[in-house]
């Protein structure tokens, strides 16, 4: 205390002085001298005051999220924009530093291409750090130099150029180097990951991983990963441990990449058109194969390109083109979005609260690299391998894999006979019309594909398309008619309907309406069968019911996609043939050749930027026939039709259809 105790009359405290109400024990118990007109007392009033620095240690900190703080405190130092850090020129970058401060996040990955700031959070979550919640943190870099270098053009200038954060500052300059960087309030420990004693010298409530595909896999021959080290180091803050990562990526094994894909929730940043206002992921080419960074089609030369600014990003809603100012104008409105629900950043975090969590950009969202720069870049990487991955790594962020087409398109066109789209094999070799839907967020891809009879049978695919609406896959589905050549009419005896991804309380919503028709499907890469059935109880994230519950069929996509694979490779006129018609495109095949088996991990993948589409709906039709049973179906024998009356319509195998009654659920389950 500044000054001593004492006794006075009643009185209001002031900003400086406090004023409060003592029993006579107390009184007693600090040794105050009470006076003789007041011995018979019980109560007393004591005045004493704090000093400035007592005060502001008790003080409750003002609530101030990371990206509000940057722009009160954090000075840019060097850059093309030095001086007051401003969110406006990076607004992706305010969301990732909020959500990192939720108090139920633990873990935050950053993957990204150079220059978009994902370093700059870094810093900015070591000032704030340092300022409002002083404590044991460690900055860990690829090597020792960068650790110097982190140091000496920008932690340093960091904290001597903010008024905020020089307060700080010990004032001894053997304070502010890589190997000892102490403040008044904390020590910041500098690591670099090939020192396997920098590593594991303290332990750590805050993580700062910098750049972590550049770190070695292991510091020592002896140790085990630098991650694995790094994690270690934080074991005695259990329950308020924070760690920050970013990197760009390199390949898909490598520690970012891993890092996002084990996160719980992972978010992409979502832009509104300046022109229309459709919110909308940007894409270097869409999952559809829709380029959506364009430019003259005379024009084939890079540099004329880059130097021109001839290129353009095209909105998927109106077609409209932005160039770069749009472009900027777009990602100024954006915002974070998860992944499969679509559901804004923060509202999905305070439903979910989801320990890990990763966001993904590419320098397509950045101010500071032109479109035209990324059209150049790709141009100039047609060709040569590596200028392909970097542009891969360094513009589009995603990881490099080497990887060979399983099934070339031509392969795929020659699956087609003679037939027109539409029109039903005759002869009575056709046993059931199936289909299947892939959902997709504004539109749905459909197939409709003929099986023949039992196990080995060919198949033939009918119709395949895209349609806009709910009211529009019904028209397919069930009210077309689909005819052999002597006019009879095949319905479609059952559909599987992809359920996830952002629309799926509707998709429940469908599938109940058509109840016995269609099932809502939800694909699993591993499974003990190849098929099983959920009752869902509830709509996704919400608290409403499902009056009557939904039945989800479960399926192991693996091994279908497997089977699927397996077909596409017999010969057109062998037993089991996978047959087109003549009208199948060739994006059909492009699309039917997007996924390969990654014999590591033993599961089918897509690489990014593949529209995939058919090859589900074909794995749909497959898993459909299996859940019919359709293999164990054998081919009625010819009678006259007069013999037709004697037998039920229930049991009857010889209807004009070309369909039989649907087996039992236990009878048409497999394995």
């Amino acid at each position: 205390m500044s000054a001593a105790p004492c006794l006075v009359a009643p009185s209001a405290p002031s900003d400086k002085v406090e004023v409060v109400e003592v029993d006579r024990a107390l009184v007693h118990a600090l040794g105050l001298p009470v006076p003789e007109l007041d011995q018979d007392r019980k109560n007393f009033f004591l005045r004493f005051s704090f000093s400035s620095t007592v005060r502001a240690a008790f003080r409750a900190p003002v609530g101030m999220r990371p990206a509000a703080w940057a722009e009160k405190y954090f000075i840019v130092t060097e850059g093309s924009r030095p001086g007051p850090w401003r969110n406006e020129n990076a607004p992706y970058l305010a969301g990732i530093m909020d959500a990192w401060a939720e108090p139920y996040v633990r873990d935050v990955t950053f993957m990204a291409p150079p220059q978009v700031g994902k370093s700059k959070i870094g810093e900015i979550l070591v000032g704030y750090i340092s300022d409002r919640d002083p404590s044991l943190t460690q900055y860990v870099v690829p090597d020792e130099t960068s650790a110097a270098e982190l140091v000496d053009e920008r932690l340093r200038p960091m904290f001597e150029d903010s008024p905020r954060l020089s307060k700080l500052l010990t004032g001894a300059p053997k304070d502010l180097t890589a190997k000892r960087f102490k403040l008044r309030t904390m020590r910041l420990m500098l690591v670099w990951a090939g020192s396997v004693a920098r590593l594991a010298a303290k332990a750590a409530k805050y993580q700062i991983r910098d750049e972590v595909d550049k770190y070695p896999e292991a510091p020592s021959k002896k140790e085990t990963s630098t991650e694995a080290l790094l994690d270690k180091r934080q074991r005695t803050f259990r329950w308020d441990r924070k760690i920050y990562r970013d990197s760009s990526p390199t390949k898909e094994s490598g520690p970012i990449y891993l890092a996002f894909s084990a996160a719980s929730a992972r978010f992409y940043f979502h832009v509104r058109c300046p022109l229309c206002g459709h919110m909308q992921r940007m894409y270097f080419t869409d999952p559809d194969g829709r380029p959506c960074v364009c430019w003259p089609k005379e024009e084939a030369e890079a540099d004329r390109i880059e130097d021109g600014l001839l290129a353009w990003y095209e909105c998927s809603r109106c077609a409209g083109h932005w160039d770069d100012a749009k472009r900027d104008r777009a990602v100024s409105r954006g915002e974070w979005r998860e992944e499969k629900t679509g559901m804004e950043l923060f509202a999905y975090l305070r439903l979910h609260k989801p320990r890990r969590i990763a966001f993904h950009i590419s320098a397509l969202y950045s101010m500071f690299v032109s479109l035209s720069e990324t059209a150049a870049a790709f141009l100039r990487s047609k060709g040569n391998k590596l200028a392909l991955r970097d542009f891969c790594n360094g513009y589009l962020a995603e990881p490099w894999k080497d990887y060979a087409v399983e099934r070339q398109e031509q392969a795929i066109l020659a699956l087609r006979d003679d037939r027109p789209r539409g029109l039903v094999p005759g002869g009575g070799v056709v046993s059931c019309l199936l289909a299947s839907v892939d959902t997709q967020q504004d539109h749905f891809i459909y197939r409709i594909r003929a099986f023949g009879w039992g196990g080995d049978s060919t198949t033939w695919g009918i119709r395949e398309g895209r349609v806009e609406t709910f009211e529009d896959v019904e028209r397919v589905l069930w009210q077309d008619e689909y005819k052999d050549p002597d006019g009879k009419a095949y319905p479609v005896r059952l559909t599987i309907m992809d359920s996830q991804g952002t629309r799926t309380a509707e998709v429940y919503e469908f599938c109940r309406k058509h109840v016995g028709k269609i099932f809502a499907f939800k694909g699993e890469q591993q499974m003990a069968v190849p098929h099983t059935f959920t009752v869902i109880d509830h709509f996704p994230n919400s608290p409403r019911k499902i009056p009557g519950g939904l039945k989800l069929l479960r399926g192991n996509v693996t091994y279908f996609k497997s089977l699927l694979s397996g077909k596409l490779s017999i010969n057109p006129a062998d037993p089991g043939a996978f047959l087109l018609h003549a009208e199948t495109t060739e994006d059909y095949a492009r699309q039917m050749c997007a996924e390969y088996y990654d014999d590591a991990d033993g599961v089918w993948l897509c690489p990014d930027h593949k529209a995939n589409h058919f090859w589900d709906c074909e794995v749909y039709c497959l898993i459909a026939a299996d859940l019919l049973g359709v293999r164990h179906w054998k081919k009625p024998e010819d009678k006259p039709a007069a013999a037709a009356v004697h037998h039920s319509p229930s049991t009857s195998r010889g209807s004009r259809s070309g369909s039989r009654p649907v087996p039992s659920a236990i009878a048409r389950r497999r394995g």
